[in-house]
């Protein structure tokens, strides 16, 4: 499963807040043509779920939780704000 550090759940949490979304909705990583993406989505029975603080903050499929399993997501603190990066695992 994909490894998610304490300063993305942070960042993930902030965005969700920002959004004034219900609490019942999480940010879903997907896989799409051109790289990885996160979209508001609702939890399914069998998803992978980060929650961090008491409120889902990140869903995932089984299929993306294993193909997700050398990768880590974190943030980073860039001009604009902080920002998600994901990288490789060490090996």
């Amino acid at each position: 499963m994909l490894n998610v550090t304490i300063a993305a759940c942070e960042c993930l949490r902030s965005r969700l807040l920002k959004a004034d979304v219900n609490f019942d909705l999480a940010l879903r990583f997907k896989r799409r043509k051109n790289g990885w993406k996160l979209r508001l989505d609702s939890k399914r029975p069998d998803d992978t779920c980060v929650t961090h603080k008491g409120r889902d903050v990140l869903l995932m499929s089984a299929k993306v939780a294993k193909a997700t399993d050398s990768l880590t997501l974190d943030a980073k603190n860039v001009d604009i704000g902080t920002g998600l990066m994901l990288r490789r695992n060490a090996p």
